[in-house]
């Protein structure tokens, strides 16, 4: 017990001097509009509309390169900047250190939570538990002071209530990840083709959050985003349909018709399939993408030699990104993430095989 606590404060120690460090080392991040956000709540109160707008009363000092980088634009539900509020109260680096203190303890409390759905206590995998710490992703995700270690508990705390048949309290959490970034509405559905407590749940919550004043705003700052330069290009816009629809519907089959499917199966390739068919990505989005490379290496031993060689060659192309950031590679190491979690069980093939048998016999049978 007394190690166990003696970890524990120097873990909050360590973290904290880290997170002191990355805060102030760090000029050019993502904090300010969470910063600024948090400060117009606290000085105009919640009805205050003017987190989604730019005037003058906004200025608040914020050491870092704001109109160069346009930071200050806040594209998160007013829930989000509720919740957010606290951080107005503290002085903008002592924020921002909290701020990416709280991101790595989510982070790394929710690979702990993961991995002991997977193994148990007394044979917990520490060297993978290493492994995903330094998954590069998550470093960029600190480095501009983002959210995306909060957002990757939410989802793994979903999963966890899934697998006790918890599914309000499932839904629950995934309805909170969405007031962050909308994206994993995609992950509510896929869900939802097994579960729909989970999906009504998680879409429920997201419909509550409007009740607060103010919060339609939210949705107007949606077209701002990186989403519009999809629509400028006719032809990509055609072959991105394309594309999308055959992620998505192997995607569903793959969720409809594997008779052993699990919600760890369910959440591992709705996320890699939510990244391929993303049209644009940030670096630090992929931290999200752990949940996948978790479910995988943790069933490492019993998945097929050629599932082995597209998670390795994946995980590689990935962590080998951060510094060029190319958005070819990084695609072919989301896609070969997902082809991993398809061909990984042959007996996904057999049942597909089967049911298309099933209904060839039945089409003839009432011929």
């Amino acid at each position: 017990m007394k190690n166990f606590v003696f970890f524990i404060l120097f873990y909050i120690v360590a973290m904290i001097i880290f997170s002191y460090f990355i805060a102030t080392y760090t000029h050019t991040t993502d904090f300010p509009c969470f910063y600024s956000a948090a400060k117009t709540i606290i000085n105009h109160g919640i009805n205050s509309d003017k987190i989604y707008t730019h005037s003058d009363d906004k200025k608040f000092y914020i050491p870092e390169e704001i109109e160069k980088w346009k930071r200050l634009d806040f594209n998160y539900s007013k829930f989000i900047a509720l919740t957010m509020a606290p951080l107005g109260f503290l002085p903008y680096y002592l924020s921002k250190t909290t701020l990416i203190f709280l991101n790595i303890s989510c982070y790394l409390f929710a690979i702990y939570l993961f991995l002991l759905t997977q193994f148990s206590s007394d044979k917990f995998p520490l060297y993978m538990f290493g492994l995903f710490f330094f998954y590069q992703p998550f470093f960029q995700n600190i480095r501009f002071a983002q959210v995306e270690g909060i957002i990757f508990l939410l989802l793994v705390l979903s999963y966890f209530f899934s697998t006790k048949a918890k599914f309000y309290k499932s839904g629950f959490f995934l309805g909170i990840s969405i007031l962050f970034k909308l994206f994993p509405i995609a992950l509510a559905i896929s869900v939802g083709l097994k579960n729909r407590i989970i999906l009504i749940t998680s879409l429920s919550v997201l419909t509550i959050s409007f009740i607060l004043p103010g919060s339609n705003m939210w949705l107007k700052t949606l077209p701002k985003s990186n989403t519009h330069r999809l629509l400028q290009s006719n032809e990509f816009f055609f072959y991105y349909l394309i594309f999308l629809f055959f992620i998505g519907a192997l995607t569903a089959m793959y969720i409809l018709f594997y008779e052993n499917i699990k919600y760890e199966d369910i959440y591992a390739i709705s996320i890699s399939a939510i990244f391929i068919t993303a049209p644009f990505l940030e670096y630090y989005h992929l931290t999200l993408l752990c949940f996948s490379y978790m479910y995988l290496f943790s069933n490492f031993r019993s998945i097929n030699s050629l599932s082995k060689f597209f998670i390795i060659a994946s995980f590689v192309l990935i962590n080998s990104s951060i510094k060029l950031y190319p958005q070819k590679l990084v695609y072919t190491g989301i896609l070969l993430c997902w082809v991993a979690i398809i061909i990984k069980d042959r007996s996904f093939f057999k049942d597909i095989k089967n049911r298309a048998y099933t209904m060839h016999k039945i089409l003839f049978t009432h011929q």
